[in-house]
Formats: C-alpha cells, sequence, structure tokens
C-alpha cells in the first residue's frame, strides 16, 4: 500500500484468532514507545485505542515539510540511533516499512517476553 503525505489513515490489527496481544501494562507502554520511535516524524497519531487482543490508529502522513520541521530539532547522531539512514541525503523512509518494523519489534517483545514463537 502507498501511503500519501497529507492524508489520513486507519491502521490497525488484531490477534490471531482474537487471542490476546497485550497481557500488561508495559506491554501497552512499549507498544506506544516503539509507535514514538518509528513513526513519530513522519506521522501525527490523532487517535488510537488498544484493546486486550487489537489496536487501532488514525494517523496522518506527514508531508515533506511537516517532517522537516520536525527532523530539524534533533542532530544527526541522534537520528541515526533511530534510523539506518539509506544516504545522509535521504532522511525519509516509506511508512509501510516503519509500520513494518513497528510491528515486527513488538511482536519479537511480545514472543521473547512470553516464551513463544510465530505471529500475534
Amino acid at each position: 500500500m502507498k501511503f500519501e503525505s497529507g492524508s489520513y489513515y486507519h491502521i490497525y490489527n488484531r490477534g490471531v484468532d482474537s487471542s490476546p496481544t497485550f497481557l500488561t501494562t508495559g506491554d501497552y507502554s512499549f507498544f506506544l514507545e516503539k509507535f514514538n520511535f518509528y513513526l513519530s516524524l513522519s506521522t501525527e497519531s490523532l487517535a488510537y485505542c488498544i484493546l486486550r487482543n487489537h489496536f487501532l490508529f488514525l494517523i496522518k502522513v506527514l508531508n515533506k515539510n511537516e517532517m522537516d520541521d520536525k527532523i530539524r530539532f534533533i542532530s544527526d547522531s541522534e537520528y541515526e540511533f533511530y534510523y539506518t539512514l539509506p544516504s545522509p541525503k535521504n532522511k525519509h523512509f516509506p511508512i509501510h516499512t516503519l509500520i513494518g518494523h513497528w510491528m515486527n519489534s513488538y511482536s519479537k517483545y511480545f514472543n521473547k517476553k512470553y516464551n513463544r514463537s510465530g505471529p500475534l
């Protein structure tokens, strides 16, 4: 799916067979921290709801100027700490890639924490 800058998107997912994907307060916190880590520079979160077995987010994909405004407040070294840059001149990543990193990081966290494997 191609995400267009300036557009709004409803991002959602549910646990396999409606099984719980958040078991503790720490799970919710980690999930939100990873959202901020991966998507806060390129999106604006307008609303979200995280329930025991699913989540929903309403986001706006920022345009290049809006992203640049956010990025200019952090140094290049800080930015490189958060993201592996394809080149020093390109600080923008496809949103679907960032969402994939967000989902994968949470799945790995959850599986390791609860000694399990496979999709959530």
